[in-house]
């Protein structure tokens, strides 16, 4: 067993105004608690952002400009964000390398973001799961997709392109492929 999974980890998702990090907003972030590959803790939080939800974006996670009319700005609930991050010594999120931390990063501030995260250990299992070699030469269109990754590990399915369900899915894949990571955290990263 690697030395993370003893911990307790967090897992995170966005959902967000469209794909390109440098101009997109958080609609949604949620976060799980795993231990031991469990779920013990979840939540998930609504964000109203500064422009409007392109119906692109809407028509995969569904979040409407509706739904988040009363919610707060990301302004609003950013230390409570930071918060949770500085409490857990994994942080994990699928594809987060590419996107979720970038973006967090960005939109939260760069200082602000490392502070919270400067000791833990960041996991982010597509790399992991790409590179796998009993999974490196899977077929098809989005074969490496977090919904994708599930069904062919017999994962439980949750609400995909939905905070929490994206996350528990991300836990779950964690735990599944976590006797191919390395035993050092260090190298998981």
């Amino acid at each position: 067993m690697t030395a993370w999974a003893d911990e307790d980890w967090l897992v995170l998702d966005t959902e967000t105004t469209g794909l390109d990090i440098t101009t997109a907003e958080v609609v949604e972030f949620g976060a799980v608690v795993f231990r031991a590959g469990e779920p013990t803790a979840r939540r998930s939080r609504l964000i109203r952002p500064e422009r409007p939800i392109p119906a692109e974006a809407t028509a995969i996670h569904g979040i409407t400009e509706d739904d988040v009319a009363d919610a707060p700005a990301l302004a609003d609930v950013a230390a409570g964000i930071l918060a949770t991050l500085r409490r857990y010594p994994v942080v994990v999120a699928y594809n987060g390398a590419g996107y979720d931390w970038p973006l967090l990063r960005r939109l939260l501030g760069a200082e602000a973001w490392d502070a919270a995260t400067r000791d833990a250990l960041l996991i982010d299992p597509l790399p992991w799961v790409w590179g796998a070699r009993e999974r490196r030469y899977w077929r098809g269109k989005g074969r490496h997709s977090l919904a994708e990754v599930g069904r062919r590990l017999g994962l439980p399915e949750e609400a995909a392109h939905r905070a929490v369900g994206d996350c528990l899915t991300t836990g779950r894949v964690l735990w599944a492929i976590r006797g191919e990571l390395p035993e050092e955290p260090a190298e998981v990263r």
